[in-house]
């Protein structure tokens, strides 16, 4: 009966002690161990592209430029909150369980209301999550967005007219994130220059004004 006892004593010790030992985890030459998986590397490239995709909050500075004249956009985050703002008029989105609401301002004040995620219109500047670096190329100290990527800009192109054309479109990073992005939008013999700055990120701030 002891010989029982201690031969079950040494079973169950190895038992726990094999259960203890790490598997060794083997990963192809393009991958690395994150959180004891195997998980791809990226360029440098693409990770500064991942890491701005993965923001919740930053903000938007655009500029168009038309001859002489500029007009200037604001698109901020703040976590569940969005804002839009050009010249003359401000509009405030907020997501909340699993829906997306408007507060703009009317002649009684600022009104909330509900709408579609899609018709958000700070979402036309999101279109960099798609983005890869197989859709640039290098040029000096800047990208080139290659011509057979240019539907990734494709709703912003539209919103602007939908007969507009886009050109020259750089893309520059700085040490962990997009920096800019730059085109062109034409209509006719009209050109547009447009600039879009990511600035304040994880400082953006956004107070939602009291709405009925």
């Amino acid at each position: 009966m002891k010989k029982r006892v201690i031969f079950l004593i040494v079973v169950v010790s190895a038992l726990i002690l094999s259960g203890c030992q790490k598997k060794k985890i083997t990963c192809d030459e393009d991958e690395t161990i994150k959180d004891g998986k195997c998980v791809v590397l990226l360029s440098e490239i693409d990770q500064k592209i991942v890491d701005t995709s993965e923001l919740t909050n930053y903000t938007i500075e655009v500029s168009i430029q038309f001859k002489e004249e500029i007009a200037n956009v604001v698109i901020a985050f703040d976590d569940e909150k969005s804002m839009f703002q050009t010249n003359n008029q401000t509009e405030y989105y907020l997501n909340e369980n699993n829906q997306v609401y408007r507060v703009f301002e009317s002649k009684s004040g600022y009104q909330k209301e509900l709408i579609s995620a899609d018709s958000s219109q700070a979402t036309l500047y999101d279109f960099f999550v798609d983005l890869k670096e197989d859709d640039l190329s290098k040029h000096e100290s800047a990208y080139l967005l290659n011509y057979s990527s240019y539907d990734l800009l494709d709703d912003i192109r539209k919103s602007f007219d939908r007969n507009a054309v886009l050109s020259n479109v750089v893309v520059t990073f700085g040490d962990t994130h997009i920096k800019s992005f730059n085109f062109d939008l034409s209509t006719g013999e009209l050109v547009y220059h447009l600039m879009m700055n990511f600035t304040n990120i994880n400082q953006t701030v956004i107070e939602v004004p009291s709405h009925v």
